[in-house]
C-alpha cells in the first residue's frame, strides 16, 4: 500500500503557481517590450540570476497579462485607494498601457500600496487576498 503525502505549503504571492520567475521579472520584461523593444531582445536583456529568458516565454508572459481583464479591477482598486487621483498628461503620460498602469502604481507607494504592480495585479484577482493598508 502506497502512502501518499500532501502539500499543504501556501505559495508566497510574489511568483504564480507553476511560474519559474517573479511577478516583478514579468514586469519588468513587459515594460521592456512596451518600450519598442522585441521579444528576442527584451529576454536577452533580462540580466542574470533571472534571464536571459527564451523569446517564446516573453511571448507567453505577454499572452497571460491580458491587461484588459484586469482593467476593472486595477481601476477599481486605485480608486478606492486614492478617488482624487490626477492621471498624468502630456508628456508626463507613459504611451504604453503598462507603463501608465505602472505610474499610477508607483504613485500610490506612498498609501500603503507594498508591491509593484504585476505582483499587485495577481494579488487582486485572488479572492482571498487583501492589498488594504
Amino acid at each position: 500500500m502506497a502512502v501518499r503525502f500532501q502539500s499543504n505549503s501556501v505559495l508566497p504571492t510574489f511568483v504564480g503557481r507553476y511560474q519559474r520567475f517573479a511577478w516583478d521579472v514579468h514586469e519588468q520584461v513587459l515594460l521592456s517590450c512596451e518600450s519598442g523593444n522585441s521579444l528576442e531582445t527584451a529576454a536577452a536583456e533580462l540580466p542574470n540570476p533571472a534571464g536571459p529568458v527564451a523569446p517564446r516565454t516573453v511571448w507567453r508572459w505577454r499572452k497571460t497579462w491580458d491587461l484588459a481583464a484586469h482593467e476593472s479591477r486595477f481601476w477599481e482598486y486605485v480608486l478606492a485607494v486614492n478617488p482624487s487621483l490626477i492621471l498624468p498628461r502630456g508628456n508626463r503620460r507613459p504611451l504604453g498601457k503598462l507603463a501608465l498602469w505602472k505610474q499610477i502604481w508607483d504613485e500610490l507607494l506612498p498609501m500603503g500600496v507594498s508591491v509593484r504592480l504585476l505582483h499587485g495585479l495577481y494579488r487582486l484577482r485572488q479572492p482571498e487576498q487583501c492589498l488594504g493598508p
